[in-house]
């Protein structure tokens, strides 16, 4: 309302238009809406709303006339409106699945000019078999006076599971007609393929005039026995047994599956056979389904079924299978393979099915789609930058992962900072069904760093986000954003000095050593330099030199998204316990080998030759905690002695080497052990004085190598999901 001089006048700022189909809207030219006016009407496709609601009675290349103009003046549209209702049930038949009609179409101006149509473009039917249909159920019934065109590629049928109850020449009504009108189908007969619980169920969908239906009839329910004997290496087929386990089936790189692969196969369908343990391992091919165990009556728990980088499966797979028992604790892991089919922990549709887990490592993994598993495993590789997409879903099906468990590690040096992501899950279509989703992301890499992130939903993808620093603009490089702490580089040299003999003490690097005496007292022992290497790996595989010369050079550039914790301290530890396994060798050599050249029966020569082991040893040091090393030193050598005006002068190289083994404990139940050696050379040289009894003065240099072995436990948060973890570094 505004006012116009002494006139109080209404401005119209717009007009709306709302329609609203439904299973009674008529395409017989009878408009929802009729106007008879005086003036132009004028319509932008932004003004209106178009609804639907229910079962619409339409047909592709109808016309629904929205509005109507029965004046002489114009009509005016402008815009692009559509319309895409999908209208969806559950089957007639109780548990036999669900229907689906799916109708699109566009507004525009009548041709002659008086009318807003609705041009239906395409009316869609899919139908989805539950895993219990059985014969003569029916899915949609269609009650409108009105006939009912379907055309070639107007019909698709999919399964929710695997189905249990088909079998050849049985039949399942997709459609029917029961309010008078026709159904016209005359070019509609189609060929599907279906899984079956015994095998691939075949079937055609074509036009039933006599019932005026549309119906699916199976044609082939092959059984997966079909032309498999005991020449067929890739299906174990297990006989007249009630309980089998242990089978292991192996389909290797560059092999092929002509038919199934699986590991136990349940030859009777009446007894009830349990399939426990079998393992299937897939590199190569398989043209049929992947499964690690096969029952019909019995069990199918705790089977394994691994898809190997480069291998290929054409059907689906699945851990365990069973039509009328249990299938739980089965184990699907997929390395960079292709799945075509779906991945099933357990088939769906089986009476009781927990704690099935999907292991999923690497990235740019594709399958189907996935179902049936409680625990979802994701490992990301070393390099995981933003945007990567760890498992790839092709299905346009929804993906239920309802009630599950979703847990992320890591499997090296992640490239990762604050506000980026990863796809744990992206989804070419369909919805993500993740309610009761709950998810472990607080973890390790290895038993220095711990991450941070947050798993969520977003457009219908699963998605791992990443908190802390940002990424660094200029500098820094494109290294990892987690990784293990710096440790020595395989070129640094360290230099000790050790006086003590209290072996509840840690001495410094671990090396190949040498020493001389000014008697038997370790006390004076000398210094000796050691130029040593040591090879670790992370948790992982990772290389922690690699890693810590990459976080060396580029630390005072950004800051790793990463947080310390006290487990840090078992890496010393073990570092420790290497060194004294040294030590416990250069001990060997000042309080046993330097006596034994004294005393050496010289030949006329001058020459004697020495050399021995320590037998077993076992030693405790206290380094705030406390590391066990037990441990063997061996040396050999030859010496050479000379005769001077002070008294005797003996020099000689030798050869030592050692091995042991040791375990370190945090307080907090961390558990380190591992395996170390050493090797070596050098040179010793001793004086002694013809004046002064006992008296000498000795001297020697040595240089070698230490690699190292090590295996880490925690009882804390651990590198993987399970309840107790290993690790190398």
């Amino acid at each position: 309302m505004a006012a116009d001089g002494n006139d109080l006048v209404l401005k119209i700022d717009g007009v709306k238009y709302a329609f609203k189909l439904t299973s009674a809207t008529k395409t017989d030219g009878t408009p929802l809406l009729t106007l008879s006016t005086a003036a132009d009407t004028k319509i932008d496709a932004e003004d209106v709303t178009l609804d639907a609601d229910g079962i619409l009675s339409l047909n592709k290349d109808d016309t629904v006339k929205l509005l109507t103009k029965t004046d002489s003046n114009e009509l005016t549209y402008t815009g692009t409106k559509a319309l895409n209702h999908t209208y969806t049930k559950d089957a007639e038949t109780a548990g036999a699945g669900t229907a689906a009609i799916t109708t699109t179409g566009t507004l525009a101006k009548s041709q002659d000019g008086k009318s807003l149509v609705l041009n239906v473009d395409g009316v869609k039917y899919a139908f989805t078999l539950a895993p219990t249909v059985a014969n003569e159920n029916t899915l949609l019934e269609l009650s409108n006076a009105e006939d009912t065109k379907i055309g070639k590629g107007d019909v698709t049928v999919k399964t929710s599971g695997v189905l249990k109850n088909l079998k050849q020449g049985e039949k399942v009504y997709l459609l029917k007609k029961t309010g008078g009108g026709k159904l016209i189908a005359t070019d509609i007969t189609d060929t599907v393929n279906l899984p079956g619980i015994y095998g691939t169920i075949e079937g055609t969908v074509a036009e039933d005039t006599i019932n005026n239906a549309l119906v699916l009839t199976v044609t082939k329910a092959e059984s997966l026995w079909d032309n498999v004997d005991d020449s067929y290496k890739y299906i174990i087929v297990v006989k007249d047994a009630t309980k089998n386990t242990g089978n292991e089936v192996t389909v290797g790189a560059g092999e092929t599956a002509d038919k199934s692969a699986i590991a136990a196969l349940a030859k009777s369908d009446t007894d009830a056979t349990e399939l426990t343990g079998n393992t299937l391992n897939v590199n190569g091919k398989v043209t049929g389904r992947a499964v690690g165990a096969n029952s019909v009556k019995g069990n199918a728990t705790a089977n394994n079924v691994t898809i190997g980088a480069g291998a290929t499966v054409n059907g689906f797979v699945a851990g365990g299978m069973t039509q009328d028992g249990t299938a739980n604790n089965n184990t699907v892991t997929i390395n960079g393979g292709t799945v075509k089919g779906t991945i099933y922990g357990s088939n769906l549709g089986v009476l009781t099915s927990s704690d099935n887990t999907m292991n999923i490592y690497g990235k740019d993994n594709t399958a189907g789609n996935i179902a049936n598993f409680n625990n979802y495993n994701f490992y990301l590789p070393a390099g995981t930058s933003n945007g990567d997409i760890i498992l790839h879903l092709t299905d346009k099906a929804d993906t239920d992962m309802t009630n599950s468990k979703v847990t992320v590690r890591a499997n090296g040096a992640l490239n990762l900072y604050n506000n980026e992501s990863v796809y744990l899950i992206k989804k070419e279509g369909g919805e993500l069904l993740n309610t009761g989703m709950t998810q472990d992301v607080d973890f390790k890499v290895g038993v220095t760093a711990t991450i941070t992130g947050t798993v969520e939903k977003k457009d219908n993808n699963l998605v791992l986000n990443i908190a802390g620093p940002e990424r660094p603009s200029s500098s820094g490089g494109s290294g990892g954003g987690y990784f293990p702490p710096s440790t020595p580089s395989s070129t640094e040299k360290t230099e000790t000095t050790d006086s003590s003999d209290d072996s509840d003490s840690s001495s410094g690097s671990g090396g190949s050593s040498g020493s001389g005496s000014s008697g038997s007292s370790r006390s004076s022992r000398s210094s000796s330099k050691s130029g040593n290497t040591s090879n670790a790996e992370n948790a992982n595989g990772a290389s922690s030199s690699s890693d810590s010369s990459r976080s060396s050079s580029s630390s005072s550039a950004r800051t790793p998204r990463v947080t310390i914790n006290p487990d840090t301290k078992s890496a010393v530890e073990t570092r420790a316990a290497q060194s004294n396994v040294v030590n416990m060798g250069s001990d060997y050599f000042v309080d046993t080998t330097l006596p034994q050249i004294a005393g050496l029966a010289y030949g006329a020569d001058g020459f004697g030759a020495f050399g021995g082991s320590s037998g077993s040893a076992h030693m405790r040091y206290k380094t705030g905690s406390h590391v066990d090393a037990r441990g063997t030193a061996f040396n050999a050598g030859i010496a050479k002695k000379n005769a001077n005006k002070s008294g005797t002068f003996t020099w000689g190289p030798f050869f030592e080497t050692g091995h042991g083994d040791y375990d370190s404990y945090l307080d907090n139940g961390t558990h380190g052990s591992g395996s170390t050696s050493y090797t070596g050379g050098g040179v010793f040289a001793r004086q002694a004085f013809a004046r002064r009894a006992q008296a000498h003065r000795s001297c020697s240099k040595a240089a070698g190598n230490t690699p190292r072995q090590q295996r880490r436990r925690s009882n804390s948060t651990s590198a993987r999901p399970a309840t107790s973890a290993s690790s190398r570094a």
